[in-house]
Protein backbone atom coordinates (compact mmCIF):
# COMPACT_ATOMS: atom_id res chain seq x y z
CA UNK A 1 0.00 0.00 0.00
CA UNK A 2 0.88 3.89 0.15
CA UNK A 3 2.81 2.79 -3.09
CA UNK A 4 4.63 -0.21 -2.30
CA UNK A 5 3.83 -3.67 -3.64
CA UNK A 6 2.06 -5.67 -1.56
CA UNK A 7 0.60 -9.35 -1.94
CA UNK A 8 -2.41 -8.76 -3.86
CA UNK A 9 -4.46 -12.36 -3.88
CA UNK A 10 -7.70 -11.04 -5.43
CA UNK A 11 -6.30 -9.44 -8.77
CA UNK A 12 -3.07 -10.71 -10.44
CA UNK A 13 -3.69 -9.07 -13.81
CA UNK A 14 -0.18 -7.87 -13.84
CA UNK A 15 1.27 -9.66 -11.81
CA UNK A 16 1.11 -10.96 -7.92
CA UNK A 17 2.92 -7.98 -5.98
CA UNK A 18 1.26 -5.05 -8.73
CA UNK A 19 0.31 -2.10 -6.38
CA UNK A 20 -3.61 -2.11 -6.02
CA UNK A 21 -5.87 0.20 -6.53
CA UNK A 22 -6.89 2.69 -3.89
CA UNK A 23 -10.29 2.78 -4.15
CA UNK A 24 -12.86 0.12 -4.67
CA UNK A 25 -16.48 0.53 -5.87
CA UNK A 26 -19.69 -1.93 -6.04
CA UNK A 27 -19.98 -3.29 -9.16
CA UNK A 28 -23.38 -1.58 -10.16
CA UNK A 29 -21.47 2.11 -9.62
CA UNK A 30 -19.49 0.99 -12.94
CA UNK A 31 -22.75 0.73 -15.22
CA UNK A 32 -24.63 3.35 -13.53
CA UNK A 33 -21.67 6.43 -13.78
CA UNK A 34 -19.88 4.39 -17.20
CA UNK A 35 -16.62 4.07 -15.85
CA UNK A 36 -13.96 3.35 -17.85
CA UNK A 37 -12.77 -0.18 -17.90
CA UNK A 38 -9.47 -1.24 -16.67
CA UNK A 39 -7.44 -4.17 -15.96
CA UNK A 40 -7.19 -6.85 -18.25
CA UNK A 41 -10.44 -7.15 -21.11
CA UNK A 42 -10.20 -10.51 -23.29
CA UNK A 43 -13.01 -10.14 -25.98
CA UNK A 44 -14.80 -13.53 -28.26
CA UNK A 45 -17.00 -11.04 -30.18
CA UNK A 46 -15.36 -8.28 -33.20
CA UNK A 47 -18.16 -6.20 -33.60
CA UNK A 48 -19.28 -5.07 -30.08
CA UNK A 49 -20.41 -1.54 -30.56
CA UNK A 50 -19.73 2.22 -29.33
CA UNK A 51 -22.17 2.11 -26.41
CA UNK A 52 -21.14 1.17 -22.73
CA UNK A 53 -24.43 -0.88 -22.15
CA UNK A 54 -23.21 -2.98 -25.34
CA UNK A 55 -19.90 -3.86 -24.11
CA UNK A 56 -21.45 -5.16 -20.68
CA UNK A 57 -23.60 -7.03 -22.97
CA UNK A 58 -21.43 -8.51 -24.99
CA UNK A 59 -18.98 -11.41 -24.56
CA UNK A 60 -15.85 -9.64 -23.28
CA UNK A 61 -14.73 -10.98 -19.72
CA UNK A 62 -13.29 -7.96 -17.79
CA UNK A 63 -13.99 -8.87 -14.07
CA UNK A 64 -12.65 -10.65 -11.46
CA UNK A 65 -14.74 -11.51 -9.22
CA UNK A 66 -14.65 -13.03 -5.60
CA UNK A 67 -17.33 -15.35 -3.44
CA UNK A 68 -16.90 -16.05 0.59
CA UNK A 69 -18.46 -19.43 1.53
CA UNK A 70 -18.37 -20.57 4.90
CA UNK A 71 -18.74 -24.14 4.52
CA UNK A 72 -18.27 -27.13 2.44
CA UNK A 73 -22.29 -26.79 1.93
CA UNK A 74 -21.98 -23.86 0.42
CA UNK A 75 -19.10 -24.12 -1.62
CA UNK A 76 -21.05 -27.52 -3.59
CA UNK A 77 -24.37 -25.09 -3.83
CA UNK A 78 -22.37 -22.69 -5.87
CA UNK A 79 -20.43 -24.84 -7.49
CA UNK A 80 -24.33 -26.35 -8.41
CA UNK A 81 -25.22 -22.60 -9.38
CA UNK A 82 -22.36 -22.50 -11.52
CA UNK A 83 -23.06 -25.68 -13.74
CA UNK A 84 -26.84 -25.05 -13.41
CA UNK A 85 -25.79 -21.40 -15.28
CA UNK A 86 -23.34 -22.61 -17.77
CA UNK A 87 -25.52 -25.08 -19.43
CA UNK A 88 -28.54 -22.62 -18.94
CA UNK A 89 -26.27 -19.95 -20.88
CA UNK A 90 -25.03 -22.94 -23.48
CA UNK A 91 -29.11 -23.25 -24.62
CA UNK A 92 -28.47 -19.81 -25.99
CA UNK A 93 -25.95 -20.26 -27.83
CA UNK A 94 -23.39 -18.71 -25.86
CA UNK A 95 -20.09 -20.54 -23.79
CA UNK A 96 -19.79 -22.81 -27.49
CA UNK A 97 -16.42 -24.11 -25.54
CA UNK A 98 -15.63 -27.41 -23.28
CA UNK A 99 -17.51 -26.63 -19.92
CA UNK A 100 -14.01 -25.84 -17.39
CA UNK A 101 -15.84 -24.29 -14.56
CA UNK A 102 -13.20 -24.26 -11.52
CA UNK A 103 -14.14 -22.99 -7.99
CA UNK A 104 -10.97 -22.25 -6.62
CA UNK A 105 -9.80 -21.14 -2.73
CA UNK A 106 -6.97 -18.40 -2.05
CA UNK A 107 -3.79 -21.11 -1.43
CA UNK A 108 -5.26 -23.02 -5.04
CA UNK A 109 -5.70 -20.11 -6.53
CA UNK A 110 -1.60 -18.96 -6.00
CA UNK A 111 -0.88 -22.45 -7.18
CA UNK A 112 -2.64 -21.74 -10.24
CA UNK A 113 -1.47 -18.29 -10.67
CA UNK A 114 2.02 -19.84 -10.24
CA UNK A 115 2.95 -17.12 -7.50
CA UNK A 116 5.33 -18.31 -5.87
CA UNK A 117 7.92 -20.16 -8.72
CA UNK A 118 9.98 -23.28 -8.71
CA UNK A 119 13.38 -21.70 -7.97
CA UNK A 120 12.03 -20.77 -4.52
CA UNK A 121 11.59 -24.43 -3.96
CA UNK A 122 14.48 -24.98 -5.27
CA UNK A 123 15.89 -22.95 -3.02
CA UNK A 124 13.87 -24.28 -0.22
CA UNK A 125 15.25 -27.75 -0.56
CA UNK A 126 18.72 -26.67 -1.16
CA UNK A 127 18.71 -24.83 2.31
CA UNK A 128 17.31 -28.16 3.23
CA UNK A 129 19.62 -30.58 2.35
CA UNK A 130 22.64 -28.08 3.53
CA UNK A 131 21.29 -28.02 7.09
CA UNK A 132 21.33 -32.08 6.88
CA UNK A 133 25.16 -32.06 5.72
CA UNK A 134 25.86 -29.43 8.41
CA UNK A 135 24.33 -31.86 11.13
CA UNK A 136 25.99 -34.52 9.92
CA UNK A 137 29.41 -32.61 9.75
CA UNK A 138 28.62 -31.07 13.27
CA UNK A 139 27.87 -34.56 14.76
CA UNK A 140 30.98 -35.70 13.46
CA UNK A 141 33.43 -32.76 14.78
CA UNK A 142 31.70 -33.06 18.26
CA UNK A 143 32.29 -36.77 18.56
CA UNK A 144 35.79 -36.34 17.77
CA UNK A 145 36.48 -33.34 20.50
CA UNK A 146 34.37 -35.26 23.32
CA UNK A 147 36.85 -38.64 22.28
CA UNK A 148 39.86 -36.43 22.73
CA UNK A 149 38.57 -35.79 26.17
CA UNK A 150 37.67 -39.03 27.25
CA UNK A 151 41.16 -38.66 29.80
CA UNK A 152 39.59 -35.91 31.34
CA UNK A 153 35.95 -37.01 31.36
CA UNK A 154 37.32 -40.36 33.15
CA UNK A 155 39.70 -38.66 35.77
CA UNK A 156 35.90 -36.14 36.69
CA UNK A 157 34.29 -39.08 37.25
CA UNK A 158 36.91 -40.77 39.60
CA UNK A 159 36.65 -37.82 41.18
CA UNK A 160 33.19 -38.07 42.00
CA UNK A 161 31.47 -36.52 38.95
CA UNK A 162 28.07 -38.36 37.85
CA UNK A 163 27.14 -39.05 34.43
CA UNK A 164 24.02 -36.44 34.79
CA UNK A 165 27.13 -33.49 35.61
CA UNK A 166 29.18 -34.67 32.29
CA UNK A 167 26.24 -34.89 30.52
CA UNK A 168 25.51 -31.41 31.14
CA UNK A 169 28.76 -29.68 30.86
CA UNK A 170 28.85 -31.44 26.92
CA UNK A 171 25.27 -30.81 25.88
CA UNK A 172 25.74 -26.97 27.57
CA UNK A 173 29.14 -26.74 25.36
CA UNK A 174 26.43 -28.08 22.00
CA UNK A 175 24.29 -25.12 23.24
CA UNK A 176 27.13 -22.69 23.34
CA UNK A 177 28.69 -23.63 19.66
CA UNK A 178 25.09 -23.17 18.46
CA UNK A 179 24.30 -20.05 19.94
CA UNK A 180 27.76 -19.11 18.08
CA UNK A 181 26.63 -20.43 14.74
CA UNK A 182 23.53 -18.42 14.88
CA UNK A 183 25.18 -15.44 15.28
CA UNK A 184 27.60 -16.27 12.20
CA UNK A 185 24.42 -17.39 11.01
CA UNK A 186 22.83 -14.06 10.90
CA UNK A 187 25.52 -11.92 9.62
CA UNK A 188 25.46 -14.27 6.28
CA UNK A 189 21.79 -14.57 6.44
CA UNK A 190 22.37 -10.86 5.53
CA UNK A 191 24.62 -10.98 2.85
CA UNK A 192 22.30 -13.38 1.21
CA UNK A 193 19.51 -10.71 1.67
CA UNK A 194 21.20 -8.58 -0.69
CA UNK A 195 22.00 -11.36 -3.09
CA UNK A 196 18.40 -11.91 -3.08
CA UNK A 197 17.36 -8.29 -3.58
CA UNK A 198 19.99 -8.29 -6.82
CA UNK A 199 18.41 -11.55 -8.27
CA UNK A 200 14.42 -10.06 -7.60
CA UNK A 201 14.86 -6.15 -7.62
CA UNK A 202 11.09 -6.44 -7.72
CA UNK A 203 10.30 -7.72 -4.34
CA UNK A 204 13.03 -6.07 -2.68
CA UNK A 205 9.75 -4.39 -0.34
CA UNK A 206 9.56 -8.12 0.93
CA UNK A 207 12.98 -9.21 1.44
CA UNK A 208 13.91 -8.32 5.19
CA UNK A 209 14.96 -9.76 7.94
CA UNK A 210 11.70 -9.52 10.96
CA UNK A 211 12.06 -10.52 14.29
CA UNK A 212 9.92 -13.59 13.70
CA UNK A 213 13.12 -14.77 11.14
CA UNK A 214 15.60 -14.25 13.37
CA UNK A 215 14.67 -15.62 16.52
CA UNK A 216 13.38 -18.81 14.11
CA UNK A 217 16.85 -18.72 13.08
CA UNK A 218 18.74 -18.53 16.33
CA UNK A 219 16.40 -21.54 17.47
CA UNK A 220 16.74 -24.37 14.74
CA UNK A 221 20.85 -23.00 15.18
CA UNK A 222 20.27 -24.06 18.82
CA UNK A 223 18.12 -26.92 17.93
CA UNK A 224 20.53 -28.46 15.29
CA UNK A 225 23.33 -27.97 17.46
CA UNK A 226 21.42 -30.28 20.25
CA UNK A 227 20.62 -32.66 17.92
CA UNK A 228 24.00 -32.93 16.72
CA UNK A 229 25.75 -33.44 20.22
CA UNK A 230 23.27 -35.32 21.48
CA UNK A 231 24.47 -38.70 20.69
CA UNK A 232 28.00 -37.74 21.49
CA UNK A 233 27.39 -36.42 24.67
CA UNK A 234 25.52 -39.57 25.62
CA UNK A 235 28.37 -41.51 24.69
CA UNK A 236 31.25 -39.90 26.65
CA UNK A 237 29.42 -39.72 30.02
CA UNK A 238 28.59 -43.64 29.21
CA UNK A 239 32.23 -44.81 29.25
CA UNK A 240 33.71 -46.25 31.72
CA UNK A 241 36.57 -44.36 34.00
CA UNK A 242 38.76 -47.40 34.54
CA UNK A 243 40.01 -48.20 31.06
CA UNK A 244 41.84 -43.91 30.56
CA UNK A 245 43.13 -44.01 34.26
CA UNK A 246 46.72 -44.87 34.59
Amino acid sequence: MNGNPVQSFFDMSFGAFYPPEDIYLPLQIKAELELPHGGSTNCWETDIGDEYQAFLNSECVNFNLWIELSSHQHKQQFENYLQGYVKQQKTLGRFPKVTNNILLDINQWLAHKEVVGSDMYVFFYLALLFLLVCLFNAASLISTKFTAKNSEVALRRALGANQLAIFTQCLTETILLGCIGALIGLVLYMFGLEGIKSLYPNFITFVYLDMTLMLLTIGVSILSSVLAGLIPSIKVCMLAPAGYLK
